[in-house]
């Protein structure tokens, strides 16, 4: 909105508006992670209580686990489809839009400023949705390497 659209933006995009998209933002995330943690509930462990990763992260408590977590792992993987590749493709399309409005800018430098503004920010979608796809689309066995802790600490600390 603020390239293709930048004389509406603050008609758009008010105080409503930023209210509604961080509510929805944060009741997705909650709602898509609560079946995989309810479902982490009914696990018993006997694996070992240290886990090889900085935090504690949905597939290595999997690993912990001894009782059979396919369908756990199972889910996971649908949630993080719906998580992860919906919002990346609906970014990408955006991006498609940003990019035939910054095409029909006249001046040189007004195209020069707009496309490193979106650079720097498309860099930082591809490196968070590239990095957690890498570790929530991995096969159960190869979820914890140290390429995979790699890429959980680019997603959750490079990006933000």
């Amino acid at each position: 909105i603020a390239i293709c659209n930048p004389l509406h933006y603050t008609s758009i995009i008010n105080t409503k508006v930023c209210i509604l998209l961080a509510v929805f933002a944060w009741s997705v995330g909650l709602v898509s992670t609560l079946p995989s943690t309810v479902l982490l509930l009914r696990l018993s462990f006997c694996g070992p209580k240290e886990i090889y990763h900085y935090y504690c992260d949905h597939p290595q408590i999997l690993k912990a686990a001894c009782n059979d977590t396919s369908f756990n792992y199972y889910l996971s993987l649908y949630v993080a489809a719906v998580v992860i590749v919906v919002p990346f493709l609906f970014v990408l399309f955006t991006y498609l839009g940003i990019l035939r409005a910054v095409l029909k800018i006249r001046s040189a430098e007004g195209r020069r400023k707009t496309f490193s503004t979106c650079c720097s920010h498309l860099i930082c979608v591809v490196i968070f949705y590239m990095s957690s796809g890498f570790v929530y689309f991995r096969p159960q066995q190869t979820s914890t390497s140290d390429s995979s802790i790699m890429a959980s600490l680019l997603y959750s600390t490079l990006s933000p």
